[in-house]
């Protein structure tokens, strides 16, 4: 029981350790930066084909995962 507190509080601490970067200083810099906007990207659906709809039901079905819960049961 103290091993796995141990091993939770190490890995609470974790990202209390991680900070984000500072920008670069720029302050004597003769150098101008190009800032471009980022591209949007496209976020439409489109819908699974036949094919893909047949392939993860059967997946689903009788794929491993039934059958690894179909053993734990």
């Amino acid at each position: 029981m103290m091993l796995w507190l141990l091993v939770v509080a190490n890995f609470a601490a974790l990202p209390m350790l991680a900070q984000a970067q500072s920008p670069p200083d720029s302050g004597n810099s003769s150098q101008t930066v190009a800032s471009t906007a980022p591209a949007q990207p496209d976020l439409a659906y489109t819908h699974p084909s036949q094919k893909i709809k047949i392939y993860n039901y059967l997946f689903d079905t009788f794929g491993p995962y039934p059958f690894v819960g179909a053993a734990l049961a």
